[in-house]
């Protein structure tokens, strides 16, 4: 739409309600949109309802006089007053009903995913890697941006000739959270390997990294996983750390905003109806190409980074993978170009950084936890790696400095 009359002026700062859970990047996503937007544009009286999906209601009717509304629409209740209040809306990611002509809700404008360009390009990417064998685990209530990413994703890689896995939905009426992790833990263990397998989101690829660890199904050898939204709180907080989608929600939710906007100065009354998609693909461990064969070595390198906290020694690492120390060194420095306690100490000092940067505890902690001698030992590792102190280091992370 043009930048036409927009020189209409308002008396009082417009209230809006935001009906978007901040629990998850996307709705965090659409907030940090429209926040720019008002930046950009002027001061609304925001009223962010706080809940998660179901809980998210408009605020009383009869106490607070709003001018609009943007947000997700997920119970009859909220369906009712919204449609009582006569306010402006926008929603966000409406359910396949509210789309549907003979719907009420059909009148209001609304912000949609493009689930089926986030499909195709988690197959294209997936299949880049090279393996056979692929999967898709989809949304437990089977909802219409799920399938969508489903059908797009089987579409494709089904047209490039291989077999997709689709994991079965749990019958809501049985399904609990401890069976449904059962029902994924055999579920996996049938599956062929290597396999690449796309999560609907972030929450359920992690899901499934957690699977994959009680059904000894080593990622990114065995499997390699891949999620949407990129939430770094859900991906960094993944062993390994999880690959995902990142979508464009920021400018979806400033186009919301503007769309509202336009509604509550009277410039438009027209139904607008956006999609968005993504921007990037963010590559981490969990899709990383694996370099390794030799399957001792990587039960090793496994052993090592499970245990990066504990003082692992060359022997506990020997011992867990069956070998003497001579031959586990030999194949080990073979396949990885380095000694078993090179590996050590390159994980010991990962989480050594970690510690110094996220916790505040002492440098002769973090030295002994991490099996150095103590403080000293650490400081004179950091001096030569970072050409810094552990104090100087902490100070600068935290100020913002990398």
């Amino acid at each position: 739409m043009a930048k036409k009359e927009r020189k209409k002026l308002r008396e009082t700062a417009p209230r809006v309600a935001l009906l978007l859970e901040s629990s998850h990047e996307t709705s965090r996503g659409m907030i940090r949109g429209i926040f720019k937007y008002i930046h950009h544009h002027g001061l609304w009286q925001v009223e962010l309802v706080h809940g998660g999906p179901n809980d998210l209601y408009l605020p009383d009717l009869e106490i607070w006089k709003g001018h609009g509304v943007i947000g997700r629409v997920r119970n009859r209740k909220t369906e009712e007053i919204l449609l009582r209040s006569k306010l402006p809306c926008v929603l966000i990611d409406p359910a396949e009903e509210y789309l549907q002509e003979s719907h009420p809700l059909s009148v209001f404008s609304s912000v949609s995913c493009d689930s089926l360009a986030v499909g195709k390009a988690a197959a294209e990417y997936l299949l880049k890697l090279g393996l056979e064998h692929y999967a898709y685990v989809g949304d437990v209530t089977g909802t219409i941006w799920s399938k969508l990413r489903e059908q797009s994703f089987c579409d494709e890689i089904m047209d490039s000739y291989y077999k997709c896995h689709v994991y079965p939905q749990p019958p809501q009426s049985r399904s609990t959270r401890e069976s449904e992790e059962a029902g994924l833990v055999r579920w996996l263990r049938r599956l062929p390997r290597p396999i690449a397998i796309f999560a609907v989101n972030d929450q359920r690829a992690f899901q499934i990294i957690q699977a994959c660890h009680l059904a000894r199904i080593r990622i990114p050898y065995d499997a390699v996983i891949l999620g949407v939204n990129n939430d770094e709180l859900v991906c960094c907080m993944s062993q390994p750390e999880l690959s995902s989608i990142t979508l464009d929600t920021e400018h979806a939710g400033y186009e919301a905003a503007r769309m509202l906007d336009e509604q509550m100065l009277g410039l438009t009354q027209e139904r607008e109806i956006l999609t968005f998609g993504y921007t990037e693909i963010v590559t981490r461990g969990s899709t990383r190409s694996p370099s390794l064969k030799n399957t001792k070595v990587i039960k090793a390198v496994e052993f090592i980074r499970i245990n990066a906290g504990l003082n692992v020694s060359v022997m506990d690492v020997a011992r867990h993978i069956g070998l003497s120390r001579q031959w586990a060194e030999r194949i080990f420095s073979a396949e990885r170009g380095c000694t078993i306690y090179d590996e050590i100490q390159k994980v010991r000092m990962r989480t050594a950084v970690n510690m110094v940067t996220e916790t505040d505890l002492s440098f002769g902690e973090i030295g002994i936890r991490c099996g150095f001698v103590d403080g000293n030992h650490l400081g004179i590792l950091f001096k030569k790696n970072f050409g810094m102190t552990p104090r100087e280091y902490r100070e600068r992370h935290r100020d913002g400095e990398h």
